[in-house]
């Protein structure tokens, strides 16, 4: 069995002008390098002795120092198909069936679907017993919602409402989840159609958290194990339904559908690409 190299600029946390927390930047790198990397036993970034490795290369910067044959994670990087287009024998991995279909159209490289593995590696389960908060964790900006003014209307419903902009490492979004009973994923329509998957939706149903989320199309992956809200309104309907601990049981309870992401399972397909 050949050899795996994972090649992935390192992810890096940098503060925008008008944010006061440090923004995590290229998180591909630390979920599907570092830590495929580390789970695997594989190198990770080497500078020599990878010639004859099945050698990954997570969302590069250019294709310039990529052989044919040589496999390139997209992740979200729309960018880099327009590329591939000149350099067909290149082959490729994308984060889901959204990803698949969105890209397969655009270019002829060999294609394989590897979905991002979850956060919650020892498979730990929400130990609170109240049901009182609820909490976003990402990027303010793909919220597309104010943060604050969701804080107001949640309270407003008697709950409390948490959210996490500034994570840094896997831990950091592990301890996040064990502070909330139910989780909220809002973005505007305009990300209907991107290619990210629904990694949220299952980090937070493999520690029993209800989702509540807008559904994007990459949401059709996870069908049936989060509620839709099409709208603000329904949004805080679906989320007083949830303080019902009746009702938040049998949404919790929807667990047994993400073991197929966790880092196990989604590691043994790096595995695989030897003979793919």
């Amino acid at each position: 069995m050949k050899d795996i190299s994972i090649f992935a600029k390192p992810a890096s946390y940098k503060r925008r002008s008008n944010l006061p927390y440090r923004h995590l930047f290229r998180g591909s790198s630390m979920i599907r390098g570092n830590q495929i990397a580390e789970y695997l036993g594989c190198k990770l970034n080497p500078i020599e002795g990878y010639e004859n490795d099945i050698c990954i290369y997570i969302k590069p910067t250019t294709l310039d120092h990529i052989k044919d044959g040589d496999w390139v994670d997209i992740v979200d990087g729309d960018h880099i198909v327009t590329w591939l287009k000149d350099r067909p024998l290149i082959n490729t991995i994308v984060n889901g069936e959204t990803s698949y279909n969105i890209y397969r159209p655009h270019i002829k490289n060999k294609m394989v679907v590897i979905h991002p593995h979850h956060c919650n590696f020892d498979r730990e389960l929400r130990a609170r017993k109240e049901i009182t908060t609820v909490g976003y964790i990402g990027g303010e900006i793909v919220f597309c919602y104010s943060l604050e003014e969701m804080r107001k209307q949640i309270e407003n419903i008697g709950l409390n409402f948490i959210y996490s902009c500034g994570y840094e490492t896997r831990q950091d979004v592990v301890d996040f989840y064990k502070h909330i009973d139910i989780q909220i994923v809002w973005s505007h329509h305009k990300f209907r159609y991107q290619s990210r998957g629904p990694t949220k939706f299952v980090n937070a149903a493999s520690f029993g958290i209800p989702t509540v989320g807008y559904p994007q199309v990459c949401c059709n992956e996870v069908e049936g194990n989060y509620i839709k809200a099409n709208t603000i309104s329904e949004l805080f309907m679906e989320l007083d339904k949830l303080k019902d601990p009746y009702y938040h049981e049998a949404w919790a309870k929807k667990i047994d559908w993400t073991e197929k992401y966790h880092i196990s399972k989604r590691a043994a397909l790096y595995r695989q690409l030897e003979f793919a």
